[in-house]
This record gives structure tokens, C-alpha cells and sequence, in this order.
């Protein structure tokens, strides 16, 4: 047999043949000539692609929230829950204002901070940057420690540490890169004082150094209660920059102070270097690296596109992927098809994750069943998700088939939809399908708490795009806690001091989406004046009336809106 096995692996060398596991309940491993490998995939590949044709938005991510853990029937529990989270969503890069409330708690259903320390100060897991694009400061992810070597090589770095340094400051973050470069581990105040630096400018070049994913800390709490929603710049808001210290216009103790508000503390934990400050004598082979990525991208997706690659901040690029994809395709452990609707080029997924997929498609008989389904759980996504495709790569489909015109997807503004099976009901404050009162209060439920059980800050201006004081569905939100405040606005948690106003409209069993709902009000000039200001209605009087006789003639017709009014010339 020994003799036998050899001849077999000469021959896997020379790529005639190939070694895998090919027919169940066989002696592993097995051999297979690869011309009749290849037959044997065209065929089934022809019987795969009249099975599973390509599956809608709403389909794709009902099957990505399910292999991610964050569907209801699929979250999971515990330490070793924990860890199964970080390895799949490793590479991902999140504000931390979102990582524990939304990444972390919404798929471990028992999630509780400590259980992330222990796993930190066991020496599993770490914290830290890997994006190559440039300095964020606020994102960061989650990884395996004995991962980070490859997880990190996956691209080169397009960014140059020393010039995009704090421009007040460069020579403090060289000495303070310098001291990590030799010693490469230490705790803050030993820098501190070693260097003989300013313990405020050395915070400053500490931190920055961590967003540039050289340096790392062990412990989540220095950063933990940062609470970053979105990634600001240098002087820790959205346009300040160190050059305006320079010139005198800020000091850097409003930075420091931005920095200490934010709780930012560099003295808990030790610092250490990573391989991008301290590269190792070996560099791991690039194949090693491609072959890990490539597992890597097909645990957290499922199934891989290039446009489900274009989320991934530090992952090698599509065309050496593609080259791995195929081999594993030709060992029968990926399958190639047409799997996601509108995703152009080949498309690999792994064989359980093609099986979740295809049994997701039976949920909404084929897109006939866009709307409300009795038996399907609900929930909140963020656009931050990794699991929320929509914020991507896919478009918004309502319940009459069509897709929802959507000015942004991403950005630093926080879009929240309420999911089922998929489909989006609602998006921030629209309604994409008809609900009945109680079905929209339970959507809407799901808007007050994150994960964790925290209230979410909401405000409603309109709904629908009808002002919200006149909508009908400001009765449901009364119910569920909402107050006005004095902008007119429903408030959750109610403001301390809420307006007098309570909904008076009609109580109402059926709620209709966004583009069928009639307006609750007739638009015009009485409206728009009953809502402007004692101060200023006069002169909207006067303005009206000059444009009303300037436009009397022939061919001329107002639109109103619930926010203007727009003459057009037919």
C-alpha cells in the first residue's frame, strides 16, 4: 500500500491527478485522474445550475443572516459561540461603536463584555487594524491571535505611516515608533518614561499607531467604551485636523480633551508591536497566505463573488482568489454557479452553504410572498452589519417587486431596516409592504433596543413622506412610548420635557407602503402656511400671492409637497 500511495502522490505532484475525498464512506484519502475529475464536474455542475438558479436579494440575505448567527434560529451561546463569531468575522472592520452591541451580541445570544476579555487575556483573540486603504481612526477588528501573521498579509499596505503622521506632532509618534520598534511590547507610563516625552503627545502617537495597525493593546477595555460611530479625523471630530494646532485656530488640549471624552485610555493594558512595525524574519509564503484568505472569505460569506469581495478592506484580490477558488473547486470542495442575482463573473460557495441557500429560496414562494409572513421572526439590522448585503451589494426590493430608489447605502449615517426572511419591511422611516396595526407595532418594537438591550435614540420626522404629525402611524408610536418634542419631532426614549401635541387622527387596522399610502392631508397654500411661524407667515402670504398671479396664465401647474411647492411650466 505504501508503494502504491507513493506512486499516487508522484502523480499528484506532476498534476495528473488528484488527492481528495470524493465518495463518502470510502477509505480517505482518494485519488482521482483529473480529465475524468473534470468531466465529473461539468456534469454535476449542469445538474446544480437547473436546481438552483439565481436567488433574489431578499433570498441572499435571509441566507446570510442565517449563516452568519445573526438570525434568530441560528445565534449562538457561550465562550465557544464567542470564538466561532470572531474566527467567521475576522477581517471585518467595524467602529467599535458597533462591534459589541450589534456584531458581537446580536449572534451570541448570552453575550457579555467579560467574555470577550477572558478570551483577550487567554492570548486567543486580539484586537487591532488590518485595513491597507489608510488611517481610520475608530475601526478595528476582532481576530484569532495565531491568525493575525496572514490575516494581515493578505494585501500590501497603500499607505505611508511617517506622512500622514499628526502634523504637530511627527517627531513624537517617530520616537514613540522608534521605542516599539526595539522594545516591542510595553506598558504606557514606561514610555512614557523612557522617552522623556509629553505624556499627552505620546497618547496621541500611541493611538495613532494602533489606528495605522501597528501597535495593539491586551485588553478591549482601553477602547471599549470609545463609542465611535463613525471614523473621525486626526483631532478626533468630523474636520479638524492637527495643521489648524499649528496655526493656532485649536490647542491640543481640545484634542486631548476630545480624546479623554471619548475614554480613550492608553494605561490599560500592555502595547505591543505588530508584524506591520516588527515584520518577522520569515514572511509566511504567499500561497500559505492566499490559501488561508481564501478559507477565510468562504467561512464568513458562504459563497463568494467579486462583488461580496469588494466589502473586505485587507483581503488579496480577486483574480489571485479566483485561481484558489478553482483548485478547491477541482478537489469537490467548493461548487461554482450563478448563485447571487445581479453579481457578475464566477461565483464560489461551499457545499452546505449552497444547501442553507437553496432551502432559503422556499421561504417567499419565488418572490410571490413579498410581504408580512405570520411564522417569520423579526429583526433589526444596521447598515454596519456584514450580514446586511443591502448596505453593499444588493438592492432593496419591495413588496411590488420593485427596487427602492436609495440615494446612499453606506456612509457615515446609520440606516436601520427590520428584516423578516430577508425581505426589508421597513427602511429608516419608510414602509416597503402593507402591515396591519399589530404587525407594525412589532416591527417598530424592534427599532427601540439594540442587542445588548440598550435603548436606541430615534427620531421620527416623517413617515412615509408625509410629516409625522399627521401620519397615521404617529398613533402606533405613542402607543410604543414615542413622545413629540418641540421640532414637531416623535421622540424615543421620550424627551425629558415633550410637547403638549398627541396624535389625533383616525385610529386605523391597515397600513399602507410608502408608494401607496395616500396623503392624510391636502397640500397646498393653507397648509403651508397653518405650519409656518407666526413671525414669518406674512411674508410666505405675500410670497405665495406674487408667485400665484405671476403663474395665472395658461400652462402653468403647482405641485405641493409636504416641503414645498414646485411651479412647472407644461
Amino acid at each position: 500500500a505504501g508503494a502504491v500511495e507513493g506512486i499516487l502522490d508522484d502523480l499528484t505532484d506532476s498534476g495528473n491527478v488528484a488527492r481528495g475525498v470524493y465518495t463518502s464512506g470510502k477509505p480517505r484519502p482518494q485519488w482521482v485522474n483529473k480529465a475524468n475529475l473534470e468531466q465529473i464536474h461539468r456534469l454535476t455542475m449542469r445538474y446544480l445550475k437547473r436546481e438552483l438558479a439565481a436567488c433574489a436579494p431578499y433570498e441572499v440575505v435571509d441566507f446570510m443572516t442565517r449563516w452568519q448567527h445573526l438570525h434568530p434560529a441560528t445565534r449562538l451561546s457561550g465562550p465557544e459561540g464567542l470564538r466561532k463569531v470572531i474566527r467567521q468575522l475576522q477581517g471585518i472592520e467595524l467602529v467599535t461603536g458597533a462591534i459589541e452591541p450589534e456584531m458581537l451580541a446580536g449572534r451570541v445570544a448570552d453575550y457579555k463584555p467579560e467574555m470577550l476579555e477572558r478570551l483577550i487575556a487567554a492570548g486567543e483573540v486580539c484586537w487591532r487594524r488590518i485595513g491597507v486603504d489608510g488611517v481610520k481612526r475608530g475601526r478595528l477588528t476582532l481576530c484569532i491571535r495565531k491568525d493575525m501573521p496572514w490575516l494581515a498579509a493578505g494585501a500590501p499596505v497603500k499607505f505611508d505611516t511617517l506622512e500622514q503622521a499628526d502634523a504637530d506632532i511627527p517627531e513624537v509618534i517617530l520616537a514613540v515608533r522608534d521605542y516599539f520598534r526595539r522594545n516591542r511590547t510595553a506598558f504606557f507610563d514606561d514610555v512614557v518614561a523612557e522617552t522623556g516625552l509629553d505624556a499627552d503627545a505620546v497618547m496621541r502617537s500611541v493611538w495613532y499607531l494602533a489606528w495605522c495597525g501597528e501597535l495593539t493593546c491586551d485588553t478591549y477595555e482601553c477602547v471599549r467604551h470609545s463609542n465611535f460611530q463613525v471614523t473621525l479625523s486626526a483631532c478626533y471630530d468630523l474636520d479638524s485636523t492637527p495643521r489648524k494646532i499649528l496655526s493656532g485656530r485649536i490647542t491640543a488640549a481640545r484634542l486631548i480633551r476630545q480624546m479623554n471624552r471619548r475614554k480613550l485610555d492608553p494605561r490599560l493594558g500592555r502595547w505591543w508591536a505588530t508584524e506591520r512595525l516588527v515584520p518577522p524574519k520569515e514572511p509566511l509564503p504567499a500561497k500559505t497566505v492566499l490559501r488561508k484568505w481564501g478559507g477565510q472569505l468562504l467561512r464568513r460569506w458562504g459563497i463568494v463573488s467579486r462583488d461580496i469581495l469588494a466589502i473586505e478592506s485587507a483581503a488579496p484580490p480577486w483574480g489571485a482568489l479566483a485561481a484558489e477558488f478553482k483548485r478547491l473547486e477541482l478537489l469537490g470542495k467548493v461548487t461554482r454557479g450563478y448563485f447571487i442575482e445581479g453579481h457578475q463573473g464566477a461565483q464560489y460557495g461551499l457545499p452546505e452553504a449552497v444547501e442553507l441557500l437553496r432551502d432559503c429560496r422556499a421561504r417567499r414562494s419565488d418572490g410571490k410572498e413579498l410581504g408580512y409572513l405570520p411564522d417569520e421572526p423579526l429583526m433589526c439590522v444596521t447598515s454596519r452589519d456584514p450580514a446586511n448585503l443591502y448596505a453593499w451589494c444588493l438592492d432593496v426590493v419591495e413588496q411590488r417587486g420593485q427596487a427602492l430608489q436609495r440615494r446612499m447605502r453606506r456612509g457615515n449615517l446609520i440606516h436601520r431596516l427590520i428584516l423578516q426572511a430577508g425581505q426589508v419591511l421597513i427602511y429608516e422611516d419608510a414602509q416597503l409592504a402593507e402591515l396591519s396595526r399589530r404587525q407594525l407595532f412589532r416591527c417598530l418594537q424592534q427599532l427601540q433596543h439594540d442587542f445588548a438591550g440598550r435603548e436606541v435614540t430615534l427620531r421620527f420626522r416623517s413617515w412615509n413622506g408625509h410629516p409625522i404629525d399627521v401620519s397615521p402611524v404617529a398613533a402606533v408610536l405613542w402607543e410604543l412610548g414615542f413622545r413629540f418634542d418641540g421640532r414637531g419631532e416623535m421622540v424615543w426614549p421620550a424627551p425629558a420635557r415633550p410637547a403638549k401635541t398627541i396624535p389625533d387622527g383616525p385610529i386605523q387596522d391597515a397600513f399602507l407602503p410608502h408608494y401607496a399610502e395616500p396623503a392624510p392631508v391636502e397640500y397646498g397654500p393653507d397648509w403651508l402656511l397653518r405650519r409656518a411661524s407666526d413671525r414669518i407667515r406674512p411674508t410666505a402670504a405675500a410670497l405665495l400671492e406674487l408667485l400665484s398671479a405671476e403663474t395665472a396664465g395658461d400652462g402653468w401647474e403647482a405641485e405641493w409637497t409636504p416641503q414645498n411647492v414646485v411651479w412647472r411650466y407644461r
